[in-house]
């Protein structure tokens, strides 16, 4: 009694410390989580399926501390115990042994599985804690159906792995990561196997703690390499997006550039002056495209090409008209660029608000009686 007590213990304290590992890791997993929600990223499934699978697992460690597992003996907490192996086992096993892809297509029938076990270990944990036994067929079929599962994991891992080392034969450089996987693959198999057929013949040993103390941390290179594969997606998004801000800052660069070259020219040259002027004109002389230029006009200066030039030419009305107030309103419209008297009327009511005459009128008026004024 005082060995299976002690047994317990020692079993029970290495339970406690995968339940940190299993409550750290898990936490990890959803902040990542988080970050890729509020980054816009696309989900990564494998983070979403380890998360699950690690809170699951901690939340039955967890049960397990807050009854005191070690003090139960018996058929019950042997067999809870198996699957307590199987489902820290099966995290690790079908990462390790599928590849992105088979994991994506997979993913239904991984987090149905996890919620299974961890239903399964919640139901046995409430037996072992109101004392409820099973008949000696249901212990023998419940032990049976363990060793089903577990070379059920197995069978499917091995098939699924086995297909990628033969995929990977063919390719001259291989990641040392799958070398390490490899082993880590072996390793789970072999001590998982080892410790299940011995709770068979022998019930819950001095082995147990550190079998499962040494899947848990299986499943930290399996947290290592989701959590790097994320991170490796978060560079990839922020390279991608500084690319994108200097791409956007180069267009930036260039457009203001022209901007600058257009309004230069029509300032220097007046250009607007010809009747006919066209957009084909102007970008050959600024030596771009008619396309460029126009988004130019229209993203920067919020108007078209005609209304571009328009508003130059009626800028040019004013500064004749203060020149010479003698100045017909015919006069104005031919020498200021304008190739007809109603797109002239046209442009006035839209940039100054009223219709030439009106304005002549009301402009000549002021500018007389400035005058008056200046002479007293």
């Amino acid at each position: 009694m005082k060995n299976f007590f002690i047994v317990g213990i020692f079993n029970s304290a290495n339970e406690f410390i995968s339940l940190i590992i299993f409550l750290t890791l898990s936490i990890s997993l959803f902040h990542q989580q988080l970050i890729q929600k509020h980054s816009g990223q696309e989900e990564n499934p494998a983070l979403r399926c380890m998360s699950i699978a690690f809170i699951c697992n901690a939340i039955v460690l967890l049960l397990r501390q807050i009854i005191h597992f070690e003090k139960y003996s018996g058929d019950v907490p042997t067999i809870m115990a198996l699957f307590m192996v199987l489902q820290i086992l099966f995290p690790a096993i079908y990462y390790i042994s599928n590849k992105d892809e088979s994991f994506i297509k997979g993913i239904k029938f991984f987090i149905g599985t996890m919620i299974s076990m961890t239903i399964i270990n919640l139901l046995g944990l409430l037996l072992i804690k109101l004392g409820i036994s099973l008949s000696y067929l249901s212990i023998s079929i419940v032990k049976s159906s363990v060793i089903l599962i577990l070379f059920g994991f197995t069978a499917a891992a091995i098939i699924s792995f086995r297909t990628q080392l033969k995929e990977n034969a063919d390719r001259i450089y291989i990641n040392k990561n799958h070398h390490y996987e490899s082993g880590l693959f072996v390793t789970s198999l072999i001590i998982s196997f080892f410790i299940i057929f011995q709770f068979l013949y022998k019930g819950v040993g001095h082995h147990y703690g550190p079998v499962v103390l040494t899947l848990t941390l299986i499943n930290m290179f399996v947290f290592f390499r989701v959590s790097n594969c994320q991170k490796r997606r978060n560079t990839e998004l922020n390279d991608e997006l500084r690319r994108d801000s200097k791409l956007l800052k180069l267009e930036d660069s260039k457009a203001n550039e022209l901007k600058e070259r257009l309004v230069r020219y029509f300032e220097k040259e007046k250009p607007y002056l010809n009747k006919d002027l066209s957009i084909n004109e102007v970008s050959l002389y600024l030596y771009t495209n008619k396309t460029y230029l126009s988004k130019i006009i229209n993203d920067n200066m919020g108007q078209n090409f005609n209304q571009f030039i328009n508003s130059f030419r009626i800028e040019e009305v004013q500064r004749l008209f203060i020149a010479n107030r003698n100045l017909s309103i015919q006069e104005l419209c031919n020498m200021s660029g304008f190739g007809c008297m109603a797109s002239f009327t046209i442009a006035f009511r839209i940039f100054l608000g009223s219709s030439p005459a009106d304005w002549c009128k009301a402009n000549r008026n002021q500018l007389d009686s400035n005058e008056e004024t200046k002479r007293f």
